[in-house]
This record gives C-alpha cells, sequence and structure tokens, in this order.
C-alpha cells in the first residue's frame, strides 16, 4: 500500500499518517503567517528591510543571494495564501447578486461585525480565523491532490469509515476490517454470493459494506470478530501446523462479545449511579472584583437568539439566524457594552464557550 495512501485520513480509508514534506511546508507556512500578523517584530523587520523594503509579505521576491532560510519561507508561501482570505470592512458591503440564492441566505444571515475593524487577513481553515498546522496541512495536502489531478481512494464513504472507527468493537477487529478493505490481506476474491444475505460484491470493500447495510449493529460486530477468529484460525495452520476447532472459534467470538456487553453495562450502570449530570460551580471573584457571566441560546425554530447577562441579573432577546460561535460571541460583547455602561472598573468576565474564551484571550484580539 503506498505512504500516500496510508497518510489519507481515517475518514478517507487511511491511517492518518503525516506525509513529512507537506508538514515542513506548513511549518514554514506558519512564519509566514507571524510575517504578516506582526510586520514589526524583530525577524520580521530584518527580513522586510533585505528583502522586501516598502512591500507586503505577500509581494516579497526572492531577491539576490538569498539565504536558505528566506528560501525556505517563500517556497511555504502558495501554502500560506492558499487558506488566507481577506476579511472587509465588517461585511457590510457586499453585492449578493453575485451568489446564488442559497449562499445569498446565508450571507444575509451573518451578523455584523459590531466593532467595524480594518480589513485584514484571517485563516479560512479554522473557525476563529487564526492559523493551525493542523489546518495548514490538510489544505496544503488537497491543494497537492488537486494539483495532480488525483483524489481520495475512498472518496464519497466518508460516512462508512467514520461508522468503523467509531464502531464498539476491539481495535485489534477495527485494524482487521481496515486491512481487509484496503485488500491488504491475502485473501481470494470472489463475485459468488452469499446464499443466505444475497450479498455480491465486486471487492472487499463492498463486501464489507454490504453487511452493513444488511445485519443490525450488533450482528454486524459479531460477524466482523468472527472474521478475524477465522483468519487467524487459518495462519496458526499454516505457519503453526494447529487448527482449531469451528467450536474453539465461536467461543472464543462469544467471549468478545460477552466482554463487550459487560463494558457497555458497566458504562450504563455508572451513569444511572448519577441522579443529575455534574455542572461546574460558580466560583466567587477576587475581593474587590465583579464578575460577569455570560450565556447564549439559540432558537432555531423562532430563528431569534437569547443573550444572558449576570451581575445581579440582564437579559434580551434578539432576532437572529446565526450559528451557535456566533450568539457566543454577541452574548459576550453585550455582557462588554453592559459591564461598559455601568462604569466599573474591574471585572471578572466568565462563560462556557471554550472557543470565544480562547479567541478572546489570544493578545491583540480582543
Amino acid at each position: 500500500m503506498s505512504w500516500s495512501r496510508l497518510g489519507n485520513s481515517k475518514s478517507n480509508g487511511g491511517l492518518g499518517y503525516r506525509d513529512m514534506e507537506v508538514f515542513n511546508l506548513a511549518l514554514l507556512a506558519k512564519q509566514g503567517w507571524r510575517l504578516i500578523q506582526d510586520p514589526n517584530s524583530l525577524l520580521g523587520t530584518i527580513l522586510r528591510d533585505k528583502y522586501y523594503s516598502g512591500k507586503t509579505f505577500q509581494l516579497a521576491a526572492l531577491g539576490h543571494n538569498p539565504s536558505f532560510a528566506w528560501r525556505s519561507i517563500l517556497k511555504a508561501r502558495p501554502t500560506l495564501e492558499n487558506g488566507l482570505i481577506s476579511k472587509r470592512d465588517g461585511g457590510r458591503t457586499m453585492c449578493l447578486e453575485n451568489f446564488d440564492p442559497v449562499e445569498a441566505e446565508r450571507i444575509s444571515n451573518l451578523v455584523p461585525n459590531p466593532l467595524l475593524q480594518e480589513d485584514r487577513l484571517i485563516w479560512r481553515g479554522t473557525k476563529h480565523g487564526h492559523f493551525s498546522l493542523r489546518s495548514a496541512y490538510f489544505l496544503e495536502v488537497e491543494r497537492t491532490r488537486q494539483d495532480k489531478g488525483e483524489s481520495s481512494h475512498h472518496q464519497g464513504i466518508q460516512w462508512f469509515w467514520k461508522y468503523i472507527w467509531s464502531f464498539s468493537i476491539p481495535p485489534v477487529v477495527k485494524n482487521f476490517v481496515w486491512k481487509v478493505c484496503n485488500a491488504i490481506l491475502l485473501i481470494k476474491e470472489s463475485s459468488r454470493k452469499v446464499q443466505k444475505l444475497s450479498l455480491e460484491a465486486e471487492d472487499s470493500l463492498g463486501f464489507i459494506k454490504e453487511l452493513k447495510d444488511k445485519l443490525e449493529e450488533q450482528y454486524f460486530g459479531e460477524v466482523l470478530i468472527t472474521m478475524r477468529f477465522i483468519w487467524l484460525r487459518r495462519n496458526s495452520y499454516v505457519f503453526g501446523s494447529s487448527l482449531e476447532t469451528l467450536g474453539q472459534v465461536i467461543q472464543k467470538v462469544k467471549g468478545v462479545m460477552a466482554d463487550l456487553e459487560d463494558e457497555s453495562q458497566g458504562e450504563w450502570s455508572e451513569v444511572s449511579m448519577t441522579s443529575a449530570p455534574s455542572t461546574p460551580r460558580w466560583v466567587r471573584p477576587p475581593v474587590g472584583m465583579l464578575k460577569v457571566n455570560w450565556d447564549a441560546a439559540l432558537y432555531i425554530a423562532t430563528k431569534r437568539l437569547g443573550v444572558g447577562v449576570v451581575v445581579a441579573a440582564m437579559t434580551m432577546c434578539i432576532p437572529s439566524r446565526t450559528d451557535p460561535a456566533t450568539t457566543e460571541a454577541l452574548a459576550v460583547w453585550e455582557a462588554v457594552r453592559f459591564y461598559d455602561s455601568q462604569g466599573w472598573q474591574r471585572v471578572l468576565f466568565e462563560g462556557d464557550a471554550q472557543s470565544i474564551v480562547m479567541a478572546l484571550r489570544k493578545r491583540g484580539q480582543c
């Protein structure tokens, strides 16, 4: 099996191994991102004065007698440019006639930026618009394949692989199924039907998919486990000259199924012992400081969102049709406006939206 296929994500039929060349480009693209976001840093100032004085990094040329570091950063510039998009004046001036009705509807539902920030470059690979190595790697993998005219080996059946990798069977059985579907195991392909299930598949992948569609989840898992033990039985005979009886194979399958059932019952009993889901306790702020708690709820049916800000109490309902992350951002924005209107000096803000909290903690992004 080729390394490029092994490098596919698990949802595309691979094992998620990293391509070191592409990953190195993603690391270098991160340096280019820093030059764009912080052009006045020490490194940015040195490189700008030497290679692109009076220009931006996007327009910089290789120059005369460039250093190895500068050559490397410029080589990764296409990787960086592949993920950059321009965020223009809060999204207020956009002609919707250039989009189809579905896209125009989605754009019209976006909430304009109340801060009216200047145009800036953001990263399209993440929700918060900040560069990440993970997103840069996968964007570059996608771009490389498009340039070569390649497609994912199992494109269009991501649902199947996501189901297999999340299925409640032992990991060794998942690996066995992966090998079978990718034709790594030396098995004889056959187009003959499995009589009792009326299955006819062209390859092993199609056979497993049809089994999944025909059988209930419990029996599907039992069949996969049985297949693996039959394969091990064959190997023990070929390489060890010992052949287990079918009764021994069945007993092993029953043992694995019993362990899975016990594990499942253990998880349910542990949950049933808890009368209510655990919630984090409210912690009072330090002496001399107020705490502002904020939260939001999105009501899709009525296309409205509820914003709650608690010092003593303050709630509001705003007509909107947006996503949960933007809803939480609006909530903290209203919390800041409320705090500012009261003239308070020392305030501690607290909310449960991790992505919003992390974005606000990033220096220079508030």
